[in-house]
């Protein structure tokens, strides 16, 4: 299957019966481990995408695990991977390792521990404003979702990989990469991306 990604308005969940008794029992416990309501209903958003794109078609395999890295999968099921800002919550789903991340339009901030020297001299370059915010949220997106991708998350070598001109990359095991970036209907201030393994 291709790349499949879905988002849920988070001031759209009703947290009742109905939906709780969708969620995996460790999400209910998350959920109620919230204080606040928002974080409750961002928790109850990505259990509802997950139970609707993945658990729901494979009600045999609701064991889910995790990496090292905090990084979900269901055994014998699709690769799947959430991300969440502020209205959103996004679930991508593929036949090969996927990572996403969704973000809103903020204001740049350049970081030596995350961005390559050639993508800091690109955002350095760019006027300041919606401008360099755009490419900085267009960097910073693609970042996250390849280091989601690997399954290691935002690390020490973060800044060891460039997508200032391209939007694939290749790695030493000869696997690849690549990234597609994503506007959110009706949501212009908001940029999401996903990041896929190719099929050799």
């Amino acid at each position: 299957m291709a790349v499949q990604i879905y988002y849920q308005l988070i001031r759209d969940i009703v947290i009742d019966e109905q939906l709780l008794s969708m969620l995996q029992p460790q999400r209910r416990k998350q959920l109620f481990s919230f204080r606040l309501e928002s974080d409750q209903k961002r928790c109850a958003a990505a259990g509802l995408l997950l139970w609707k794109h993945i658990y729901n078609k494979h009600p045999e395999r609701f064991t889910v695990s995790y990496n090292a890295s905090g990084k979900p999968s269901v055994a014998n099921a699709p690769f799947f991977n959430l991300s969440h800002s502020n209205d959103f919550v996004m679930l991508a789903v593929s036949d090969t390792p996927v990572g996403c991340d969704i973000e809103k339009l903020h204001k740049a901030v350049l970081s030596h521990h995350v961005f390559h020297p050639n993508e800091l001299n690109a955002l350095s370059n760019l006027p300041s404003g919606d401008i360099q915010n755009h490419e900085f949220l267009r960097l910073w997106t693609a970042k996250e979702a390849f280091l989601k991708a690997i399954g290691t998350g935002i690390d020490a070598k973060a800044s060891s990989y460039d997508f200032s001109k391209s939007n694939t990359i290749s790695l030493y095991d000869g696997s690849f990469w690549k990234l597609e970036h994503h506007t959110v209907c009706d949501f212009p201030d908001y940029l999401s991306c996903v990041c896929y393994k190719c099929l050799q």
